[in-house]
């Protein structure tokens, strides 16, 4: 089986200079080509502007990043304190902190994960979560760093 290889970009946000860092795993499913990326450095900023954020809503944080699906959707707080074995009161108390600190977002009656801390979907799905969910119109462009 052939092992697929992290490929290391930089987001530039054309309109304010802003920049983060992306690993992109390139895979192929059954539906097609796919992308998964994420974003380092947006975890880290966003964590070191909430310091409010500790324990429950960090481990909420970890398995939503992990279970995340396709176009970022989070499954609800019921079922996350289910499969995390989680008083569910726990779990509403740190999707608001997730919410309030920029990491999820709620749209549409569900949830979703931010698409700048991680994205499973395509990469024309990723700039539309962008806009959508960031305000970010048409002003995020790839830039290769390099091989190796």
């Amino acid at each position: 089986m052939k092992r697929a290889r992290l490929e290391a970009y930089e987001l530039i946000h054309t309109r304010t200079g802003e920049k983060w860092a992306v690993g992109v795993l390139p895979w192929r499913s059954v539906i097609g080509g796919a992308w998964m990326k994420v974003f380092q450095s947006e975890t880290t900023r966003l964590i070191k502007e909430h310091p409010e954020l500790h324990g429950q809503s960090c481990r909420v944080l970890v398995y939503l990043e992990g279970i995340a699906g396709w176009n970022n959707e989070l499954p609800s707080p019921k079922e996350v304190g289910e499969q995390l074995k989680m008083n569910r009161v726990a779990v509403y108390r740190a999707y608001a902190e997730l919410v309030k600190a920029g990491f999820i977002f709620k749209e549409r009656g569900g949830y979703f994960l931010n698409p700048m801390v991680g994205w499973k979907g395509t990469d024309s799905g990723h700039r539309a979560a962008c806009e959508r969910l960031l305000g970010v119109p048409e002003g995020v462009k790839r830039l290769e760093l390099g091989e190796g």
